[in-house]
């Protein structure tokens, strides 16, 4: 997935200071969230947990199109790479 590989690309770049794996993970993130032309705008209601209803709470399903259980550690490669 694309977090995923963006993530072991900015932990590449941590360990070997190798700029290539810096730059790959930033042209990931440049694709997925800032052209115009490819940018995702990812809805979390379609995520495995989220947060519905009203008064709002928890909702579990057995699926989701939007796998989040690992995004802090996406954000933190984020970090890395800016």
């Amino acid at each position: 997935s694309m977090q995923r590989n963006t993530t072991v690309l900015a932990l590449a770049y941590a360990i070997s200071a190798n700029q290539s794996y810096a730059e790959k993970a930033a042209a990931n993130l440049r694709v997925w969230f800032l052209e115009p032309g490819t940018r995702m705008n990812p809805n979390l209601s379609y995520t495995q947990v989220a947060w519905v209803g009203n008064p709002p709470q928890w909702r579990r399903k057995a699926f989701g199109t939007i796998e989040m259980s690992g995004v802090y550690f996406f954000l933190d490669a984020v970090r890395i790479v800016e």
